[in-house]
């Protein structure tokens, strides 16, 4: 009862400070963008210290999918769109491509 009482109170609470809800939104998309263009700093600086000699075959074919624009959640998507048959066809193609 009581975790019911302290939920409905803080929709009311959102609900009458609708202006302060949209500002903490604001705040934390700032915070986001900011730690993003963090990141892709880090990893520019990353980028330019790689030794390419000590890549391995996974290094080199993430970068190739990274550069396809294939991530993760996209491959995911892939693997779970269309009939069994293609997707088994598919999953036997990247076990060749491993191979």
């Amino acid at each position: 009862m009581f975790v019911f009482v302290f939920v409905c109170m803080c929709v009311c609470v959102w609900q009458a400070a609708g202006e302060l809800v949209q500002e903490d939104r604001r705040t934390l998309e700032a915070k986001l963008m900011k730690t993003k263009e963090q990141l892709q700093n880090i990893r520019r600086d990353l980028e330019s210290v790689r030794d390419a000699s000590k890549l391995t075959r996974e290094d080199t074919e993430h970068q190739r999918q990274e550069e396809a624009g294939m991530d993760k959640f996209k491959t995911m998507k892939k693997a779970q769109s269309g009939d069994a048959k293609r997707r088994i066809m598919d999953f036997e193609d990247m076990e060749e491509a491993e191979c």
